[in-house]
Order: structure tokens, then C-alpha cells, then sequence
């Protein structure tokens, strides 16, 4: 039936790549770093613009109380489309670069060990915030590539990491700026005041 069409388990293939194969020789991963490291950028700079303006504050209220938000007219509905819309474009982006570096995309490609990791990452890093997920990225691919040598013994040593960081620091690595600083940085980061 549809093995053809959507490969089964095997997934996707077959993909064109970004071009830089042909134009760079050998050194076409250093120009897919940088296109990775442009998508990051443009997605951390659209949150920043999304947190902090009218869309973030609606967000900020359906978040903390609902009722209120509600009442003031905050919809439900056309907010969380709003958040389903926005992140499911940026997940398009990202599987659009991963199916151009690897050449394949299947239903086994983000496994829910996977998954479980990238979550790890907005817990390490501190949820709520900006800069918290990217610093638990960094953190716990550290952490990944230090303890791989360690074979099967890794997952263990990244579920102590984690399991370390929900108890000691439940606020993620962000929690340990102090909150003065996060604010004095965000009135001289903002315009007009």
C-alpha cells in the first residue's frame, strides 16, 4: 500500500541536499554548520521577539491565570493555535536541514530515547527562560560525549545528571543567575525605557 510512497520503517529518502556537496567538494560540512548555526540564531532571536512582545504577555497570561486572561480577553483558542503554528514551524525547519544533512528521515530518526534527551535538555538548562535550554544543550552533550566510552553505562550516567538537577536545581542552570541581574540585563536590553 503505502510503503512506496512513505518507505516504512525505513522512512524517507532519496532527499536533495542544500548544494554545498557540489560547490565545496569535501567541505561541504562546514558550510551545513553554519546553515545549522543561521537556523539556531533565527530561532533564538524569534523567541526573544515573540517572549517580549504583545504575544509573550498573552502567552505570560494564559500561563499564570487563566480566568483573568479569559476575562480580558485573552482567547484560548487563537493562542494555543498561535503556539502549535510558531513551534511547528521551526520543528519543520529543523527536520527540513536534518533530511538535507543525512539524506533520510523515518519514524526511528527521533526514537523516544531521543526525545527524552531533548526534554533533559529544557530541564538541565531551566524551563521558562531563553538561554536555560541552551545551556542545558550544552551541558548534557558535554555530558553525552565525556560518558560515551562508557557503552550502556551512559544513559545511566545521564538519568544521574538529570536526576541531580530536578533535585539540587530545580530551576535549571538559569536559577543560578540572580534574579536582579536577569533584570537589570532586560531593562538595558530593552528599547524606550
Amino acid at each position: 500500500g503505502c510503503l512506496p510512497l512513505f518507505g516504512g520503517v525505513r522512512g524517507f529518502s532519496r532527499f536533495g541536499d542544500l548544494g554545498f556537496r557540489s560547490l565545496l567538494g569535501t567541505k561541504w560540512y562546514v558550510a551545513h554548520y553554519y546553515v545549522g548555526l543561521m537556523l539556531a540564531l533565527l530561532a533564538v532571536l524569534f523567541t526573544i521577539a515573540i517572549v517580549r512582545g504583545p504575544l509573550g504577555l498573552a502567552f505570560t497570561a494564559r500561563r499564570d491565570n487563566p480566568g483573568y486572561a479569559m476575562s480580558r480577553g485573552v482567547s484560548k483558542f487563537k493562542y494555543q493555535l498561535w503556539v502549535f503554528g510558531l513551534s511547528a514551524f521551526f520543528t519543520g525547519l529543523a527536520g527540513a536541514f536534518y533530511a538535507a544533512q543525512f539524506g533520510v528521515v523515518g519514524p526511528i530518526v527521533f526514537s523516544f530515547a531521543t526525545l527524552l534527551f531533548l526534554l533533559s535538555m529544557i530541564v538541565v538548562g531551566g524551563m521558562g527562560t531563553v538561554w536555560g535550554p541552551l545551556l542545558g544543550a550544552a551541558v548534557l552533550m558535554l555530558a553525552d560525549e565525556g560518558m560515551r566510552e562508557f557503552g550502556d553505562y551512559r544513559d545511566i550516567g545521564l538519568g544521574l545528571v538529570l536526576a541531580i538537577f530536578v533535585i539540587l536545581l530545580p530551576r535549571g542552570l538559569a536559577g543560578l543567575l540572580p534574579r536582579d541581574w536577569l533584570r537589570r540585563k532586560q531593562k538595558v536590553a530593552t528599547p524606550g525605557e
